[in-house]
Order: structure tokens, then C-alpha cells, then sequence
């Protein structure tokens, strides 16, 4: 139709126009159609005689490079224990790297010597990224400049430490600043007892937490038993983790303390601390109750597990080491001691290296191993409490499927005043000088407050070389 001239074109479209409109008359009525304009018609028929335009030829698209390959951040991470911890902190690390493709995390497990280990590591200029530190040591890192403080990074993240872990902090703070997140070691210092042993002696468990020294007495006595030649055969207590938290318990349980506020002076000479130390080495020395180390068959090991023990104390910690063990046992809470109701709880921190090349990609890693996830995960496999409040407070953790079934006494500050390390930059070698005293005490070669006064003597001269 288009290809005539102009007036072909006017002509033919008129006619067009004529046959539309008597269509539209005929279909939509008389008072419909007029309300149409004859206008559009035309138009829309002039409009499609327009020429048309050519197709562009398509363009060709310049070939897209492949993304460069990112190379992750990578990271160092150390932590000591046994083979169930070290693979218990490599999981951890597994799920890390899965969350963060762009970090890549070495982990370090050492299992011995650990701390040796790592400080010739820093010493080397290979110091690790993020590593644990145990309790005992971490004044000695902080004062040396080996850890970043935190700060900065609890305050751009809107975290304040103290509302989210678990108490006690020592061992992460130096100087009024955190340096560390506690991890490792979460809990309270608490008794284990074996339940076959309190059933065949007709003796009650020992659930009540309000239990004092003198029923913890009476209870060892009642659960001590002796061989057809008078010889001892069983015992009712034995002491375990004692330089873990044994000894420092007994101290404050009377009243006593170790060092002084200012912790420029030793106070175990004081007659608090000798009492609290005496009466639980005469668990032994007179009583009979608790059995010296030579009254132990050689090779026999561990008494408490071998059977030959109803009762030790240690950390929580040691609930993962027993729960393997095929007989039943339960736990309770540090006695009530005459003048507090307290037990030690040492957890240990998690650090970031100050010669870190990845501080932001460390602090991740940092924030992670001290979250609810972690901390999860770590409770679940048996490690430790979580050092986390909402968790170690929520009955997910007190209640368990596994002996001892009931938490409680684990959680810290629910059945007893928690207390933590008088810590010093050279803890390690105070805590050392303390302890070659007072296992003179334990295999009653020497009274308390004689070993004490020269352990005051040795502590003294170490914090006075500190700066």
C-alpha cells in the first residue's frame, strides 16, 4: 500500500477509513461510534506507511577477563592440650575457614611444652596471629607487649566484656586494659565423687551445696576403709589438681589470702592461710583419709580412677577426662569453708599477637573462637564450661545427656563466691615457689606454718624484682 504516490496513498486510505467507520457504526451504535475520532484513523494508517528504519547489525560484546583470584589472609593459631582438645580447637578452626573464605587459618596444636614453644616462636619474628595463653603467663605476654589490647575493638563492636563472659577476668586484663577473652579453664574448682563406692558404704551423695569442711570430713571418714592386716585399702579422699586450685581454696575458705592487694607481698605465713592450708593437708597426716604417695601400688596410676579413692577435687575441666570411665559419678561443689564459701576458677585467654600483619582479619578470628558458637561447641564435646554468660546460665548447659548430668556446681558464682588468680608478670615463678613449699605440707614432712614462712620469704623476693 505504501509504495504509490501521495494522493494513491490519500485516496485508498479514505476509502479505508470509510469502510472502518461503517464496521464501527454497525457494531458499536450510532451513539458509541461518534464519540470515536475520525482523526485516528488516518493518523494511525499515515504512521504505518512511514519507512522503515534498518536493523543495526549487532554489536560484538569485548569478552569479559575472569575475576583475579583473591588470595585469603592468611593466619596463624596456637593452642595446647591433649588430643581430644586439639581436635576439639580444630574443628573450630574447620568451621572458621568454611565462614570466612577470605582468611585462611593455620592451626598450631602443641601438646606439650607449650609455652616454651610459643615464646621462641615470637622471639623468631613467627609469632602466631591469635594464640591461647594460660593463666599463669599471660601478665608475663601483656607486660612484654606480646598481645594487642582489645579496646578499641570491644568498643567499635559496641562489646562490653564483662556483661558477655564468664567471670573471673584476670587473666585478660593487665594495666586496666583487655588484652584477652577468656577461653579455656571456665568453671569452678569442684569435688568428684564415685557413686558405686558412697552406695556400697551406705553413704548419702554428697548434693547438698551448702556441705562444710566438717561433713566433707565426716563423709571421707565414713567412706575409709582398712584391709584384714589394719593397713588402709580405700580412702575417702585424694588430691588431685591441688596446685590447680586445691590449696588457693583452702586459703580463702578460712579467711586467708596469698598475696596482698597490692600483690607486692605474700600473705600465706598469715595465721588464716596456715589454718586452711594444715586442715586439709591432715587429711593425711592425721586423719588417715587421704592417702600419701607412697601408700599408692606403683603403676597404679591415677587413685581416684583406679578405684582405690571415693572423692578428689579438681577443675572442671577434668569432667571431659572422666566421662569415658565405665562406672557412675557425680560431682558437688567446694565445701563451705569456716569463714566463706569460695572456689578458684583459672580460665585461661585468647589473645591476639602483637606482631600481627593482619590485626582487622585476627580480630575476627579473635572475636569468633570467644563467641556462642565456639563456646557451644567446646561445652558439647566436654572441654569446659562455656565462657559465655547466656550459656553457661541457660539450662542447655546445666542439664546434660552424659554424667554428671547435673552442671550446676560448674557454674560460677551460682553455689559459691568465685575467685580468681592474684596474678603478677612472673605468676608462673611465684605459683612455682608456693608449690615446692607446700608439698612438704601434703607428705607431711613439715608443718604449715613453717613451709609457709619460707615460701613467704621465696614469693617476696620474686615480687620485688618486678619493675
Amino acid at each position: 500500500m505504501c509504495r504509490g504516490s501521495v494522493e494513491e496513498t490519500s485516496s485508498i486510505l479514505l476509502e479505508k477509513e470509510e469502510e472502518m467507520k461503517g464496521l464501527l457504526f454497525r457494531s458499536l451504535g450510532r451513539r458509541a461510534f461518534l464519540t470515536m475520532s475520525g482523526v485516528a484513523f488516518v493518523g494511525t494508517a499515515l504512521a504505518g506507511c512511514a519507512p522503515k528504519a534498518a536493523t543495526p547489525a549487532p554489536k560484538e560484546e569485548a569478552p569479559t577477563k575472569a575475576p583475579a583470584k583473591v588470595e585469603a589472609t592468611k593466619l596463624k593459631y596456637t593452642s595446647w592440650g591433649n588430643e581430644t582438645r586439639l581436635k576439639a580447637d580444630e574443628k573450630n578452626i574447620v568451621a572458621f575457614n568454611d565462614q570466612n573464605p577470605d582468611i585462611e587459618v593455620e592451626f598450631i596444636g602443641i601438646a606439650a611444652d607449650y609455652n616454651t614453644q610459643v615464646l621462641t616462636m615470637i622471639a623468631a619474628g613467627d609469632s602466631p596471629d591469635v594464640l591461647r595463653i594460660n593463666a599463669w603467663n599471660s601478665q608475663g605476654y601483656f607486660a612484654k607487649g606480646s598481645c594487642l589490647a582489645l579496646d578499641d575493638y570491644f568498643a567499635q563492636e559496641g562489646i562490653k566484656p564483662e556483661e558477655i563472659y564468664v567471670a573471673p577476668f584476670v587473666q585478660c586484663v593487665y594495666q586496666g586494659k583487655w588484652y584477652g577473652i577468656p577461653r579455656g579453664g571456665t568453671g569452678m574448682q569442684i569435688v568428684y565423687y564415685n557413686k558405686p563406692m558412697f552406695d556400697e558404704a551406705g553413704v548419702a551423695y554428697p548434693e547438698d551445696p551448702e556441705w562444710t569442711w566438717d561433713d566433707f570430713l565426716d563423709t571421707a571418714k565414713a567412706l575409709t576403709k582398712k584391709g584384714a592386716d589394719g593397713k588402709t585399702e580405700q580412702w575417702g579422699f585424694d588430691f588431685w589438681c591441688w596446685n590447680d586450685g586445691g590449696w588457693q581454696t583452702a586459703v580463702w575458705g578460712n579467711g586467708g589470702a596469698i598475696l596482698n592487694e597490692e600483690h607486692t607481698k605474700c600473705l600465706l605465713d598469715q595465721p588464716e592461710a596456715v589454718e586452711g592450708i594444715q586442715w586439709w593437708a591432715d587429711l593425711r597426716c592425721k586423719e588417715g583419709v587421704a592417702p600419701t604417695p607412697g601408700q599408692i601400688p606403683e603403676g597404679m596410676g591415677n587413685p581416684f580412677f583406679a578405684g582405690l579413692t571415693a572423692m578428689c577435687q579438681c577443675g572442671t575441666w577434668a569432667v571431659n577426662t572422666l566421662r569415658p570411665t565405665e562406672w557412675d559419678w557425680g560431682i558437688v561443689i567446694w565445701p563451705v569453708g569456716p569463714k566463706e564459701h569460695v572456689s578458684f576458677s583459672k580460665p585461661n585467654t585468647c589473645s591476639i599477637g602483637s606482631a600481627t600483619k593482619e590485626p582487622d582479619a585476627s580480630w575476627r578470628l579473635e572475636k569468633y573462637l570467644g563467641g556462642e558458637e565456639v563456646a557451644k561447641r567446646d561445652a558439647e564435646s566436654g572441654l569446659w564450661p562455656p565462657n559465655v554468660k547466656s550459656l553457661m546460665n541457660s539450662d542447655w548447659y546445666r542439664t546434660s545427656d552424659q554424667k554428671p548430668y547435673d552442671l550446676s556446681p560448674t557454674v560460677v558464682g551460682l553455689q559459691a563466691k568465685v575467685r580468681g588468680l592474684p596474678l603478677t608478670v612472673n605468676a608462673a615463678e611465684v605459683n612455682s615457689a608456693i608449690w615446692q613449699e607446700m608439698q612438704l605440707v601434703l607428705t607431711c614432712e613439715e608443718s604449715a606454718e613453717s613451709a609457709m614462712a619460707r615460701a613467704k620469704e621465696n614469693v617476696d623476693a620474686l615480687l620485688a624484682e618486678i619493675e
